[in-house]
């Protein structure tokens, strides 16, 4: 893969509005976050909206962000609209693009309305994380050529749709650009709670291990791989990447050699 000239982009942590209330609860410009403990999602009202993240994914979230240059960002998986409430105010981008399979999040349109974020926070409702074509027109949309600076995918949590989703968007990561996906242990957090998993459909960990293995093969590509509790995180290196995307597994397959254990 041949490389490019662009360097990674870091600043200061821009100011934050984002204040915590109690363990439970943030409140960004006005509007009450609340968090959730375990898997129980509580129900939105006008006064509070639920954010689907405990405390700790919250403070993590607020860590890995600390200082990075974040201009551009698509969060893929907003359910009620908390998350994009929270990472517009963490983040203050110039544009945060959010993707949800869901019809409407009433309490973020609401929000988005009352502060006048038209221009800057924009939603795309009944969008397919898997629908490859619809997410590249989405992406020209609102960025048009511009590199993305973080993208978050919290949808689906199901390898391929996973897979599809980061393959369209991590070439459109600037190098040094982040790419958090949520929950990737989320198989096992079903299995304890007594939850049966998704099908047939491989889980998301594996999703993870073979990302690693193109990074071991390919450190232009995938610089850095973070691994937390709640999500890992892909940091975007130099090396050039097709406009149409990446093909992960025509990657594996070339590189199957290398990689074998």
């Amino acid at each position: 893969m041949n490389q490019i000239d662009n360097k990674p982009q870091r600043t200061s942590a821009k100011a934050r509005n984002v204040t915590w209330i109690d363990n439970l609860t943030i409140e960004c410009e006005g509007v009450k976050l609340q968090l959730t403990q375990g898997l129980k999602l509580r129900d939105s009202t006008a006064e509070v909206v639920s954010l689907f993240k405990d405390p700790t994914f919250v403070r993590d979230y607020m860590q890995c962000l600390e200082g990075v240059e974040t201009r551009n960002v698509m969060e893929i998986g907003i359910k009620h609209g908390g998350s994009a409430i929270f990472f517009y105010n963490l983040l203050q981008p110039d544009m945060l693009s959010c993707v949800e399979l869901n019809d409407s999040a009433e309490q973020l349109s609401a929000y988005i309305e009352r502060q006048g974020l038209g221009d800057q926070l924009h939603t795309w409702f009944g969008t397919d994380q898997a629908d490859k074509p619809r997410m590249r027109e989405i992406l020209n949309s609102d960025f048009g050529a511009a590199p993305l600076d973080v993208v978050i995918d919290d949808a689906s949590h199901l390898y391929t749709p996973s897979l599809a989703t980061f393959e369209v968007l991590f070439p459109r990561l600037r190098p040094g650009g982040l790419y958090f996906l949520e929950d990737w242990k989320v198989h096992a957090l079903l299995a304890r709670h007594g939850r049966e998993p998704h099908g047939a459909e491989p889980p998301l960990h594996r999703l993870v291990h073979d990302l690693l293995n193109v990074s071991l093969a390919h450190p232009d590509l995938i610089t850095r791989v973070r691994c937390h509790h709640n999500f890992v995180i892909f940091e975007r290196g130099p090396a050039e990447v097709d406009a149409d995307g990446l093909d992960v597994q025509a990657i594996l397959e070339a590189d199957s050699q290398m990689i074998e254990y």
